[in-house]
């Protein structure tokens, strides 16, 4: 029981020091998350391929939300910048806990 106590404890510390720091974009939409649900191989190069004049995590802040979207929806799996956003938080999460989600029921995994 004490093994399982420690687990959960180093799990909630993980939790929240995310939460508390917060996960830049290119930690968050990693190599492997872009490959996987996008056109570009990194968050640099989605950010290049936008034709939108941005080069900076906090330069696509500033961009209006239907222009996000609009990128995303052309580039991406994904209908809006907040579904994309969403998605990279739940795959960032389970490698935080070191979890594996498998993608379907019969992967062996």
């Amino acid at each position: 029981m004490d093994e399982t106590k420690k687990s959960v404890q180093a799990i909630s510390q993980k939790v929240e020091q995310a939460v508390r720091e917060g996960v830049p974009y290119h930690v968050a939409f990693d190599e492997s998350f872009m490959t996987a649900y996008t056109n570009a191989p990194s968050f640099t190069r989605f950010l290049e391929d936008s034709g939108l004049g941005v080069r900076t995590e906090d330069e696509w802040d500033l961009l209006e939300p239907s222009v996000l979207d609009k990128y995303v929806r052309a580039s991406t799996s994904f209908a809006t910048w907040e579904e994309m956003q969403k998605k990279a938080g739940e795959v960032y999460l389970m490698k935080l806990l070191d979890l594996h989600k498998p993608d379907s029921p019969g992967d062996g995994e």
